[in-house]
């Protein structure tokens, strides 16, 4: 096998297995189907951009699996916001949510 889609598929697996941890453990349960949801989506989409990548743009593919090495300095803004957004992401649900607060009689 190329060892491009070793790099691929391992760093899939871990990025997998992090997302897992971070919707799972805060909600304390397996029995989350929002995070099920979530983690189905993500996966597909990124499994399938890439499979593509890989049959159609294979340099693009090598670029992206080392793009921490060539974004040093501007990828810090960014690795920043997407650390909050996953804290935000794997915060635990509210147990009840009232989205309308009924009216006294």
């Amino acid at each position: 096998m190329d060892p491009l889609y070793k790099k691929a598929i391992t760093q899939g697996v871990a990025g997998m297995a992090v997302f897992v941890a971070f919707i799972f453990l805060p909600a304390g349960t397996w029995r989350y189907w929002q995070g099920w949801l979530f983690i189905a989506v993500f996966s597909v989409s990124t499994i399938s951009f890439t499979v593509y990548l890989a049959l159609h743009d294979r340099p693009l593919l090598e670029r992206r699996m080392n793009a921490d090495h060539s974004m040093r300095k501007s990828g810090h803004l960014f690795t920043s916001s997407t650390e909050i957004s996953l804290g935000f992401c794997a915060a635990r649900p509210p147990k009840t949510m009232h989205l309308v607060t009924p009216r006294p009689r």
